[in-house]
């Protein structure tokens, strides 16, 4: 079974994401920006909705008001050049802009609603050393790893994860494994056919080891009751679970783009010489990545 794996020096890769979160979050006061305004398919005013405009090099977001009048926003780029410009709001769909230039005001969305948010039964797993780590909370502690990057998928995706069951004990795993033996012991000892409740299995592992997630491969229609792995031992559980889920909805590593995307990676799986740069990968799935959600976002 193939795996993808979140795969580099534990030590490096914890630094380079902590200064990518700073990227992430803080954006330069620019002078120039681009305004309009979140409606609804009846023009009425859409409270706190997020704007994002991307280019190659360059990421930028805003909320939108949620006085009145609701829905007005400013988001502050760098340039006057053309910017891809995405509007979103949970349980109402994803609209985009593009070419739209820096300084460009009228950029209005009406956006339509969803018939519903996506639930996605998840069934949690959970190695003997995370067991014991975490003593009668592992559920509640996996599930919270789980969780933290749902904000994301709600509100661009209309996805939302339920979790369905656990599987108890019954994995141990085997000592100073690689992720994609962590993940073969996993299905061997939980996640076969038949299946317990659920549409993909999300597992925590408690062993220290290099790579700190990995997920099976769901190229094509081969989307079929897929696992996630991740570890206890890396800081930023949101950032490493919305990487790892994101590969199940077939959305791949992204080499060397220069766009700000979650994918974004240094794995060796882009070949010699072409390892992504790190700094890129804050946690957002660049206009191409959210065409691909969109499209596979009803697999599970």
């Amino acid at each position: 079974m193939t795996n993808r794996i979140y795969a580099q020096n534990k030590n490096i890769l914890l630094g380079v994401i902590i200064a990518s979160a700073v990227i992430s979050i803080v954006i330069p006061a620019y002078a120039i920006a681009i305004l309009g305004t979140v409606k609804d398919t009846s023009n009425n005013g859409l409270p706190d909705p997020k704007i994002t405009a991307e280019r190659v090099g360059e990421y930028n977001f805003a909320r939108g008001s949620s006085g009145t009048p609701a829905g007005t926003y400013s988001v502050p780029v760098s340039s006057t050049n053309t910017y891809t410009v995405d509007a979103m709001k949970t349980s109402y769909a994803h609209a985009r802009k593009i070419n739209v230039a820096g300084g460009s005001t009228n950029q209005d969305f009406n956006l339509a609603t969803r018939p519903s948010l996506r639930t996605v039964n998840v069934y949690i797993s959970a190695d003997e050393e995370y067991r014991s780590a975490h003593s009668t909370n592992w559920v509640t502690d996996a599930t919270a790893k789980l969780k933290s990057s749902e904000g994301w998928w709600k509100e661009e995706h209309g996805i939302q994860f339920n979790v369905v069951g656990n599987s108890g004990t019954s994995w141990n795993s085997p000592a100073g494994a690689s992720c994609s033996a962590l993940t073969t012991d996993l299905i061997s000892d939980v996640w076969h056919s038949p299946y317990p409740s659920g549409t993909f299995v999300f597992a925590v592992s408690g062993q220290s080891i290099a790579e700190v997630g990995c997920a099976t491969n769901t190229s094509g229609t081969s989307h079929d009751h897929p696992t996630v792995v991740v570890t206890d031992n890396f800081a930023e559980a949101d950032r490493l679970t919305m990487h790892e889920i994101t590969h199940i909805y077939d959305y791949d590593h992204q080499c060397v783009t220069g766009w700000y995307d979650i994918m974004e990676t240094a794995n060796p799986s882009c070949g010699p010489g072409t390892g992504g740069d790190t700094a890129l990968r804050i946690k957002n799935w660049k206009p191409a990545g959210d065409d691909v959600i969109e499209a596979n976002r009803l697999w599970y």
